[in-house]
């Protein structure tokens, strides 16, 4: 088996996975675009002044400003959905339906669809190479150089994947897009953050949240947290140089002697490790010196 690429290579290159994990919740009606808006943190109204597919990245709260869920927002023609954790679609489903009073709105879940990711800097040009360009909303997940959202139908799914792979993006497996997200310091839903998290413990702040646009659920709290400044506690980046392999998710991060947090998610390449780790957010300093395990590491930033 061939190693995972690297971050350069996908700079260089693109990489291609389907998210198994979520579900299609369909939205339509003449007001599902301002509807949705006040639904999740990002700006879904922005979508409309786009031509095309287009795609945003935003979270689903509840009124105390904790996660229901992350979820990926594409506009196509008159279609619009919003792809969320399918463990969590009764809950934000449940939430979504007591919100909808005199808009003209409705909401289904769609089955018949499934979400291909291409990410990397040539991500654009092997969409276009494969001839799926038409209907490819551009979001950059990974923050390496672009990115490419796709709706296909399920039927087509193995179909669309080859073409893409031909046209020469690397084909991943959970594992190396997990691994991938951790190299990159990005929060996954389900692994780094959950229910109990707020936006900025998580660091979504930087790219699931619009400060500029009106009301939402959820919205008092995240903006209290922002401008005070205050989370207990936040997901950081770590690096180990040796003794990779016996860092592992769940293990106890410790300073000088004591418990700051835990490591959520680890990616292991060449006897090194990186990891994400949920700590206090008053210990997170870039170049702290940190023990996980027996293996002596440094905090290189706060996640985003």
């Amino acid at each position: 088996m061939s190693a995972p690429p690297t971050l350069d290579d996908v700079r260089a290159g693109a990489v291609l996975w389907h998210e198994a994990s979520r579900a299609r919740i369909a939205a339509s009606g003449a007001d599902r675009l301002p509807w949705l808006n006040g639904a999740m943190s990002c700006d879904v109204n922005a979508l409309a002044e786009r031509s095309g597919a287009r795609a945003a990245y935003g979270c689903v709260l509840t009124v105390k400003g904790k996660l229901l869920g992350d979820a990926f927002v594409i506009a196509d023609r008159d279609a619009l959905g919003a792809w969320v954790p399918a463990a969590s679609v009764p809950t934000i489903r449940e939430q979504w339906e007591k919100y909808i009073v005199m808009e003209d709105v409705e909401l289904a879940l769609d089955d018949a669809r499934r979400l291909l990711v291409v990410q990397g800097g040539r991500a654009r040009a092997i969409v276009e190479a494969a001839g799926l360009a038409a209907h490819a909303a551009s979001l950059d997940e990974l923050g390496l150089g672009g990115g490419s959202l796709l709706e296909v139908e399920a039927a087509s799914l193995a179909d669309v994947t080859a073409r893409l792979a031909s046209a020469g993006a690397i084909a991943l497996d959970e594992e190396a897009v997990g691994a991938l997200h951790v190299e990159v310091g990005r929060a996954r839903w389900g692994v780094d953050v959950d229910e109990t998290s707020y936006v900025q413990e998580g660091g979504l702040e930087r790219r699931a949240v619009s400060f500029n646009k009106g009301c939402y659920v959820g919205q008092e709290v995240v903006v209290m947290l922002q401008m005070r400044g205050r989370v207990h506690r936040k997901l950081a980046r770590l690096q180990f140089a040796e003794g990779g392999p016996r860092v592992t998710a769940g293990a106890e991060v410790e300073l000088d002697g004591a418990s700051i947090g835990k490591v959520t998610s680890v990616a292991h390449r060449g006897g090194r490790a990186v990891a994400l780790a949920m700590l206090k957010s008053a210990m997170i300093a870039t170049g702290k010196q940190i023990v996980v395990a027996g293996v002596t590491g440094e905090i290189t930033g706060e996640a985003g």
